[in-house]
């Protein structure tokens, strides 16, 4: 009788606690997409201390460390947001990869996409993507480590104004270059 006057008391207070972290995890979704990050964050410890191994809240702080150019803690908070290696975590890899290519830091993002192949994912397209972006990160880190000596000269003061200038071409002999530019004042053609 005792164990079961136990069950019936313990049952409903860690069904009211996992409420909780659902109820913090929610707010801190709120306040990031208000753009209240500092609040965001309380919200996000609160549910990482009530629950430490719920994936989530981690994913989110990821995301806001991310969006405010963290990279280091952005991709810290995503390791402990997904499980290495299960297959259906296996776009993490890539998103990591993703975040470490576009900031420039070559090395870290091949090895996040070799990760990602690696799953052998079924998705053709993200599979097709990943390996583009191996090829990319050799070609950058290769190009980074043997510089090639570039010295760029001015073609005339009439290129690179301070106009929008787009659709660039050299004509087919070589000797013109022709360029499309906005002139202010000037109004469009409708």
């Amino acid at each position: 009788m005792r164990k079961i006057l136990f069950l019936l008391l313990i049952i409903p207070t860690l069904v009211f606690s996992q409420k909780k972290d659902y109820n913090s995890y929610d707010k801190a979704v709120s306040y990031f997409n208000k753009g209240e990050i500092e609040k965001a964050k309380k919200s996000i410890e609160k549910c990482i201390q009530k629950n430490a191994d719920w994936e989530k809240p981690y994913q989110l702080l990821g995301k806001i460390y991310e969006e405010e150019g963290d990279i280091e803690l952005a991709v810290a908070n995503y390791y402990r947001g997904f499980e290495k290696d299960n297959p259906t975590d296996q776009l993490w890899w890539q998103k990591i990869g993703d975040l470490y290519f576009e900031n420039g830091l070559y090395p870290n993002a091949m090895y996040h996409f070799k990760k990602f192949v690696a799953f052998q994912s079924k998705e053709a397209a993200f599979y097709k993507k990943a390996i583009k972006h191996i090829q990319d990160c050799m070609f950058a880190v290769g190009a980074i480590s043997n510089p090639v000596d570039f010295k760029p000269k001015n073609i005339g003061e009439n290129i690179n104004s301070e106009m929008a200038e787009y659709l660039p071409f050299i004509s087919a002999d070589g000797k013109q270059f022709v360029i499309t530019r906005k002139v202010k004042g000037e109004m469009d053609l409708q």
